[in-house]
């Protein structure tokens, strides 16, 4: 999964085990997880930081197998305390609040550099900074717009949803008459709720600790989501269990770092299922929950989280040349996508940016996506349209021909023979097949069919969705 340092090239699988980590070791980042070094000479455990996927972010490294001194673990300690920081969230909150009166003047700057704001003629000794003056209300009120992201894809990965998947997303909860969001990594979501007429309530879990200027402790909580974390101990998860306890329809939107492995989140996405069902034992349904990922992974999506389903819909990002939707943008599209515990039925696309509804799925699609007679569903997941191989009996990317010698479609040109499986199984750790090939996945495991949401329970055949309601209706309350 995470990179370790250099000398530790012979690395080919990692094993993680995300269970029990508040036994484990803690870094700055909250527990560590335990994973597993497999090289020629034998497996060896050690622990290492969740969050950050480079040592150099987070040097944290234990073996398993030898003895954690106490020694060590005061050290570490002192280093948890120093990046904590020795203020509360709300003394955070109200630095910022006690500038507000100065904000119409435009006497407020901000220090990029120091994270903190300050009034105009106490920027001296930040002279030599990365500085914004003249901060307005507006910027106060939409911090994603002002902070500038953290995107070192080894740790925060922070890519802001862009405004026209914000609206597809406030959508979808419109839709399913959700009125309490939980934004796990997803500010442009919580920020978008919080600063329109939209009837949603809102919380942000986010590694970004930058927000606490921003939000309240009832609305922000400083949060990892590789381990279940709240950097802030019991006063920031008690409000998280104050938001989930309410009476309200709740949805939990997750955009994590997609150089992270999902193990660890579908883990924390498990914690967060049975607190739901604790504070709320009267409800059938699981909390609903949109996953956002590559559509690359969706094999390795269905596995850790069995009752997901893939959705059609391009997801893009304002700071993202790759997945947006501007000159620099893949061919083909955004390859992010939608994945839920929601009836596909009840995932209603933007029919303005050319999404449509197929009658025979019962499900909506993207445009260039045709529903197959003879797989008898709509197949395409890059943003091509895929054509039907009858020899492989499936439907291929058009980039992709019937090659008899590897009996097999295959992208052109390709050398026969040269398509091998992966090295090992991230599951098993064994070599020679894939994960998804898997002989210890049980079979149930892999086709878990029903799933109970909105007092609706459905089937999958075929790729359809088959629910109480046979009539699909529009919700009323869409953004325009």
């Amino acid at each position: 999964m995470f990179e370790v340092d250099e000398q530790m090239t012979d690395i080919t699988y990692v094993d993680i085990s995300p269970n029990e980590v508040n036994n484990h070791p803690f870094c700055p980042h909250g527990p560590t997880l335990l994973f597993s070094r497999h090289t020629k000479k034998g497996d060896r455990k050690y622990y290492a930081c969740s969050a950050c996927r480079n040592r150099k972010l987070c040097n944290f490294f234990h073996w398993a197998d030898e003895k954690y001194s106490s020694a060590r673990k005061q050290i570490w300690h002192c280093e948890r305390k120093k990046f904590i920081g020795d203020k509360s969230h709300q003394e955070l909150y109200d630095s910022l609040h006690t500038l507000k009166s100065l904000i119409s003047k435009n006497q407020v700057i901000y220090c990029h550099t120091c994270n903190k704001f300050l009034k105009n003629g106490d920027g001296g000794e930040h002279a030599d900074h990365n500085v914004n003056v003249n901060i307005s209300l507006h910027q106060i009120m939409h911090p994603t717009e002002m902070l500038k992201p953290l995107e070192c894809d080894k740790r925060e990965a922070q890519y802001l949803f862009s405004r026209a998947s914000v609206k597809a997303l406030i959508n979808i909860a419109l839709h399913n008459n959700i009125n309490s969001v939980i934004c796990i990594g997803a500010p442009r979501i919580h920020e978008y709720i919080k600063t329109t007429q939209v009837d949603i309530r809102s919380i942000l879990l986010d590694l970004d600790k930058r927000y606490h200027m921003f939000y309240g402790p009832e609305d922000f909580c400083w949060f990892n989501s590789f381990n279940f974390h709240f950097f802030l101990g019991h006063s920031s998860e008690q409000s998280f269990m104050n938001f989930l306890r309410n009476d309200k329809k709740h949805l939990l939107i997750l955009d994590p770092p997609f150089g992270g492995r999902l193990e660890p989140l579908a883990h924390t996405l498990k914690n967060i299922q049975a607190l739901y069902k604790k504070l709320h034992p009267c409800s059938k349904n699981d909390l609903p929950v949109i996953l956002i990922y590559p559509y690359f992974l969706e094999q390795h999506v269905v596995t850790c989280l069995p009752t997901f389903n893939m959705i059609d819909y391009k997801i893009t990002y304002d700071n993202h040349p790759l997945f947006s939707q501007g000159a620099k943008a893949r061919k083909l599209g955004s390859p992010v996508r939608i994945f839920t515990n929601i009836c596909p039925e009840k995932v209603i696309l933007p029919f303005d940016e050319g999404y449509k509804f197929c009658e025979i799925c019962a499900y909506w699609v993207s445009p260039e996506n045709k529903h197959c007679d003879f797989c008898n569903k709509c197949t395409s997941k890059n943003g091509s349209t895929y054509v039907h191989c009858k020899k492989c009996q499936k439907c291929v990317k058009p980039t992709w021909k019937h090659c008899g010698k590897c009996k097999r479609c295959c992208l052109e040109p390709h050398t026969c023979a040269s398509i091998a499986p992966s090295l090992h199984c991230y599951h098993c750790g064994e070599k020679g097949h894939k994960k998804e090939d898997c002989k210890l996945i049980s079979q149930d495991d892999r086709n878990i069919l029903v799933v109970n949401i909105s007092n609706n329970s459905y089937k999958r055949k075929g790729g359809k969705c088959e629910a109480d309601n046979k009539k699909r209706k529009v919700g009323k309350r869409q953004l325009k």
